[in-house]
This record gives C-alpha cells, structure tokens and sequence, in this order.
C-alpha cells in the first residue's frame, strides 16, 4: 500500500470520525433548563406547579417561550413570577394565544441574572369531569438572552398533573355487618387497596396501615355498636365504610340472645369440663366464676 493511499484512508477517517462527533453532540449538550414540578390532583382542584429553572452554568437575564397545557383538563388561572425571578428584579408577561398555549416572557429592567429556582408558579383549575390520567405541561419556541444581550438556548423539560378521582376501596374483613358478641373487646381488621396510603381512622382512633392491611381492638357498649373506617389518598379521595355489631353482655355462645344454653356453657366453663374459651368474662373483672353466672342468670329472669 502507498504511502498517499495510507494518508489518504487515514483523512477519510479523520473527517468520518468530526462527523460522527457533531451529529451526536446534541445528545449530550447541556444547558440552562425550564422544568416542571409533578403533581396529582384530583377534579375540582385548585393546584399551583412550580416552574424550576437551572442556569447550568449559563448566564440568562431574560427568556421567552411558549407554555402549553392540556386545555381538556385544565384551566389557566394566572401564571406569577416565583422567587428566583423576584430575586434578580424581573417580571412576568404573558398573552393567551389559544385554548392550552399561553406566550410568556420573563425580563427585568435591569441585567441582573436569573439563579437557579422557581422562577414562575402557574395556577390552575382541574375542570370537574376532568378524566382521570396525566394532563401535560410543556414549553415550545423557548429563548434566552444574557445581560449583554447575547442568545442563550434554553432547554424546556415536560411535566404532568397527574389527576385522580378514584377513591380507595376499603374492606372490612372482620367483624361482619350484624355479628352479635358476647365480650366487651373485639379486633376490626381490614384491608385498603391503595398502598400510599399509611393510616386510616377506626371510629375516631388513627390505625396503622402496613402492606394494605390494617387492625385494632375496640371496646364494645351494650347494645348496637357502629364501627366506621375512612380512608383518604394523598389528593384528598376519600372512602368511609360503615358496619353495625351488637354486643350482649352474657351471651356466652353469641348466638344473639341470653339464654339457659348460656347458663349451661357457662357452668361447664366454671367447672372446667369446657376446654375452649368462651366470652364468659360477663362482669369484665378477668376471672369466670358464679358472679357471672348470676349475671346471666339475672338476665334471662
């Protein structure tokens, strides 16, 4: 091979190789970037989004771009300078071009530069209606300007309002609507399908949730006792679920009423003939003797 066609092979892949450079060069340029904060809401909700911006090294004393939104789900209310624009001393304009588009300008009269932070916050209404999934935020035509007045590329990063009006299902699996107790004390345990959530409320009493599960012991009163759970999602959704048990004092086989098989179970409990244990504690002072069996008694009397 020829020296001249070696230096020549060796050219090709040289200049082979500046192309490869600058074709993907953009993939990997960085530069200052306007951001949106997620977050979920559900329909009915006024929500605020922080608009973030971070200079990366850049120097922006002004910018320009257009700020689009899902029109179907949302409503612009305003959009105001956040902290890292009142800061350097800016403002905010902003003019309404069509339903979602919204052209925006942040500038100062002055060349101070814009540090990294929230530098607008938008507000918005979720319409009621609005379907459950994500509404996007984006911006488009994005420019920058440094104090000298040099063009400076802005880099626009979407966001999302995640919208959600789906309540948790919430399930008593224990006691059952219309269970009948002969003792004081029960446990309630439950489940919640939604895995955020970490408490729920049991009749006023907050309730450790873990894996969706949930359980507590409650004192009954005598007669019908209702027993509710509300759970509610980090949006505010909210489920309340209700169940209706009834405690009688001395119905030892909780069968719903006081009778002379309670007096026969609890004689065979007293006696010791009973190996399995039965609500017959009826005084609640810890111990099953004749002055429960005289309240049962005095009962069915």
């Amino acid at each position: 091979m020829s020296s001249n066609f070696k230096s020549l092979i060796d050219f090709y892949k040289r200049v082979y190789l500046l192309f490869l450079f600058f074709l993907f060069l953009p993939l990997y340029a960085y530069g200052a970037t306007i951001s949106i904060t997620n977050i979920n809401a559900k329909p009915g909700d006024d929500v605020s989004v922080d608009i973030n911006f971070s200079n990366d090294g850049d120097s922006v004393s002004a910018m320009n771009f257009d700020f689009n939104y899902d029109d179907t789900r949302l409503i612009l209310n305003d959009i105001i300078i956040g902290a890292a624009g009142t800061s350097a001393g800016k403002v905010v304009e902003m003019n309404s071009i069509s339903p979602g588009l919204e052209k925006v300008i942040i500038y100062g009269l002055n060349y101070n530069l814009i540090s990294d932070g929230v530098v607008l916050n938008a507000s918005f209404t979720v319409r009621d209606g609005a379907t459950d999934g994500d509404a996007a935020i984006s911006f488009s035509n994005t420019a920058g300007a440094t104090g000298d007045a040099q063009s400076v590329s802005i880099n626009g990063s979407s966001g999302i309002i995640t919208i959600d009006s789906e309540a948790p299902i919430v399930t008593i699996d224990s006691p059952l609507d219309g269970d009948s107790f002969g003792r004081k004390n029960i446990n309630v345990a439950g489940t919640v399908d939604d895995l955020s959530i970490t408490e729920v409320d049991v009749n006023g009493q907050i309730v450790n949730v873990s894996d969706g599960s949930f359980s507590i012991d409650i004192d009954l009163v005598e007669g019908d006792n209702p027993i509710t759970v509300k759970a509610t999602d980090s949006i505010g959704n909210e489920t309340i679920v209700s169940i209706i048990v009834h405690y009688l004092n001395g119905d030892i086989n909780e069968d719903g009423v006081v009778d002379n098989n309670d007096v026969s179970i609890l004689c065979d409990q007293i006696l010791g003939i009973l190996s399995i244990t039965l609500p017959a504690d009826a005084n609640n002072d810890g111990n099953v003797n004749v002055i429960d069996l005289q309240l049962v008694i005095n009962k069915i009397s």
